[in-house]
């Protein structure tokens, strides 16, 4: 009897590739898509994370800042304008204006002395926040400071201005500001006596409360 090596079934064998073939890129495919998912939630924990910084470092900001306006013996706005010596013709409407700032600062304005310096209340160092590691406020792109209530200053004498009054505000400044930063950092370059004076509308203007 002839020995010989029988030879496999060739449509066996094809299709015992192929089932080996399928079974690696299945587990391929589980395996990049598993990877995909870890990248895709890594992606959101560290945009939640980016995201969150920012806010945990305003809200630190903002609590020093009230403690700031909270020190002190407090004026109400009636004696501010007394004490200040704001113009008879600007007082009712040097009242309005800081009724709404103490409102929406949730804090006296009244703590601040005539001749203080806006920026220095409202701007913030890293060195004045020891719950915020240096690294966290790195993390967020800050520099030297961080700046709260900015934009609700702005509001309030925004909404309590005329648009005549508002245009000619505009122009006393040099150069004129363009948009909200330029008028922001117009307003804390100034003294909180010249703030009232500056944004308080004469009596003969209307003013919206």
């Amino acid at each position: 009897m002839k020995s010989y090596t029988r030879l496999p079934n060739l449509n066996i064998l094809f299709y015992a590739i192929l089932a080996m073939g399928a079974l690696f890129l299945a587990r391929s495919v589980t395996s990049l898509a598993i990877l995909l998912v870890a990248a895709i939630g890594m992606g959101i924990l560290l945009l939640v994370r980016s995201l969150a910084q920012p806010s945990r470092i305003d809200q630190a900001a903002r609590r020093l800042v009230r403690k700031r306006l909270s020190q002190g013996g407090r004026k109400t706005p009636a004696e501010i304008v007394d004490a200040w010596s704001i113009a008879p013709i600007q007082a009712n409407n040097a009242l309005v204006l800081l009724e709404a700032l103490e409102s929406i600062l949730e804090a006296p304005f009244g703590n601040l002395a005539p001749d203080d310096r806006l920026g220095y209340v409202f701007r913030v160092k890293l060195t004045d926040l020891p719950e915020i590691s240096e690294r966290v406020w790195k993390d967020t792109g800050l520099r030297q400071t961080v700046e709260v209530f900015g934009t609700d200053i702005l509001y309030v004498v925004e909404t309590k201005s005329t648009k005549s009054w508002w245009s000619s505000r505009r122009e006393k400044l040099t150069p004129p500001p363009n948009n909200d930063d330029q008028w922001i950092n117009a307003i804390m370059d100034m003294s909180a006596k010249q703030f009232l004076e500056f944004f308080a509308m004469p009596d003969k203007s209307s003013i919206s409360d």
